[in-house]
């Protein structure tokens, strides 16, 4: 069974795939097309005003993306909500796990910026922009394997706190981003953090490793 790499990361991150200045003229667009969230202060406490209109945006905005950025495969993506920051680790259903050779999680941890996340095949073209970047140096995307087969689901139970739900359909294999009620279980976030910096870096080398033979 053939196996592939895919990224979840913050859309933001794609745009290592273009230069500079083309990457912040096609930002600009895309986020006119999404419909900005809104914030505002109340109590000591942030308020997140949504736009119904965003959700059915979505297409219209990958298909912007891919273009612009020349992104040869498919790409999915949603808006992942503020009710807790929104730096959680990808991890699978303890029941589901699938085929230990096929699904794995290789970088953990995943941060969404600007609140919007999005999971794309990982290409070469993108690993070698992170590659030549200085984004690694913190935990800012997770990496999992899978076969060519997967369904997304994004989880809005909590409409400020959004689930990202990965199903490989051909191992059976479930992942997801943590929910609510499993964030007791990364409250030591100093070593956590660590930890996924080190596989960031670890898995750049090897692949730096391998195209230098």
């Amino acid at each position: 069974m053939e196996k592939k790499a895919y990224i979840m990361c913050d859309y933001s991150l794609l745009f290592r795939l273009t230069d500079e200045k083309h990457g912040s003229k096609i930002i600009e667009k895309a986020g006119a097309m999404i419909d900005t969230f809104h914030c505002r202060q109340k109590n000591n406490a942030v308020i997140h005003i949504s736009c119904i209109q965003r959700l059915k945006r979505w297409r219209k905005v990958t298909e912007f993306l891919r273009k612009e950025l020349k992104i040869s495969q498919w790409l999915s993506m949603d808006y992942v909500g503020y009710k807790h920051r929104w730096d959680l680790p990808l991890m699978f259903d303890e029941e589901n796990k699938g085929e230990p050779e096929i699904n794995q999680i290789l970088i953990s941890r995943v941060w969404a910026c600007t609140g919007d996340v999005c999971v794309t095949p990982l290409s070469e073209e993108l690993i070698r922009a992170l590659t030549e970047s200085k984004l690694h140096s913190v935990e800012q995307f997770a990496v999992f394997t899978a076969s060519k087969l997967i369904s997304i689901n994004y989880n809005h139970d909590d409409p400020f706190f959004t689930v990202v739900e990965i199903e490989d359909e051909l191992t059976g294999a479930k992942m997801h981003t943590a929910y609510e009620h499993e964030l007791f279980l990364y409250n030591d976030e100093s070593d956590k953090k660590k930890e996924n910096q080190e596989k960031v870096h670890l898995w750049l080398q090897t692949y730096q490793s391998r195209n230098n033979k």
